[in-house]
């Protein structure tokens, strides 16, 4: 079972990119040679564990994504029909969401989403090598706010969830919208060797990375260049600072990060939809979430954010995903223990 769960929390790693994050104050106090000191990983498990994988993630990326699939498809059945790594979080989670649905359409909707999250895995790790007309000739692009504003010369913020292949919307949107600057905001991850592999698949497609905390000054920078600052906003935020709202039948905390740039640079925001039409074809389309930040209330666009996100986990509840403890509450957690 450890061995299926070091599998699982690899292809996770890597390819998804929802490690836990590095605190601030680490982020912000480790120099580059204590980061260097640690790249190939902070014990020699680590160190073992990224020598191995990464040569093997570099050969499979080569492969055809017929045989990609493949690969998932045997992967997704260990993971949920042998291993059950996290099978109960997954469970326990789409019960929450969907109190009325029958114990066995659960457990269909989590098959799939093991299926599905395999599949953007396996799609992830070929932006190792990918061109970017493969890409786009497996994703419908519907962005014209997206063509306007960079005609009119605004730069906007774009949020989304982790739903279809959110990584694919980079390389699709730099092809279809080439003036464009792509900047995306993100979590960097724990481990400073596949972080930097996830910032190459990234960046191959000229897209400008920042992690969270330098996000404002990055834009700032950035003022001169018509940009869309892109952010996967449903990740749980830390205890006590995130904006609390019903969502998917449970109170939820959402990031507040995306509305406090919009209102603080009076930026536009943008949601973005990710829907996948069949096994590597997805649909892309862009949506006004708010066109003045500068009159909206504190939460106001935050609470839009959550409202179209649910309705697209609604419609395509296979497509997000559920593998995280989104849900989490580390304070009943703690207070548990202190009993």
């Amino acid at each position: 079972m450890r061995s299926g769960q070091a599998i699982f929390q690899v292809l996770r790693e890597i390819s998804l990119g929802i490690l836990p994050t590095m605190s601030r104050a680490t982020t912000a106090t480790r120099t580059q040679r204590e980061r260097s000191s640690v790249r190939w990983g902070r014990n020699p498990l680590e160190v073992v564990v990224y020598a191995v994988t990464v040569p093997w993630l570099h050969l499979l990326a080569r492969a055809p994504l017929r045989f990609l699939y493949a690969v998932s498809d045997v992967v997704s059945f260990l993971l949920f029909r042998v291993l059950r790594v996290r099978r109960g979080v997954v469970l326990e989670n789409l019960g929450g969401a969907f109190p009325e649905a029958s114990p066995e359409e659960i457990r269909r909707i989590a098959a799939r989403c093991y299926r599905n999250q395999c599949d953007v895995a396996a799609e992830t790790l070929r932006m190792l090598v990918a061109r970017p007309e493969e890409i786009c000739e497996r994703v419908e692009m519907r962005v014209d706010i997206a063509r306007r504003l960079q005609e009119e010369g605004r730069s906007a913020i774009y949020v989304m969830g982790h739903n279809a292949n959110w990584e694919w919307a980079i390389p699709a949107t730099a092809a279809a919208i080439p003036k464009l600057t792509l900047h995306v905001v993100y979590h960097p991850l724990s481990h400073a060797g596949f972080d930097a592999l996830l910032r190459r698949m990234r960046e191959r497609f000229g897209a400008i990375l920042s992690p969270m905390d330098e996000a404002p000054r990055a834009i700032v920078r950035l003022r001169r260049r018509v940009t869309a600052v892109i952010l996967v906003a449903d990740q749980r935020p830390p205890s006590r600072s995130g904006w609390r709202t019903p969502f998917l039948h449970r109170e939820t905390g959402f990031l507040r990060g995306p509305e406090r740039l919009a209102r603080r640079l009076d930026m536009p925001v943008v949601f973005v939809e990710m829907i996948r039409l069949a096994r590597g074809r997805y649909r892309l389309s862009a949506e006004w979430l708010c066109d003045d930040p500068a009159s909206t209330t504190a939460g106001e666009i935050t609470e839009r954010f959550a409202r179209r996100l649910e309705r697209q986990i609604v419609a395509a509840p296979d497509d997000w995903l559920w593998l995280h403890r989104r849900w989490r509450d580390r304070r009943v957690e703690r207070a548990t223990r202190a009993r």
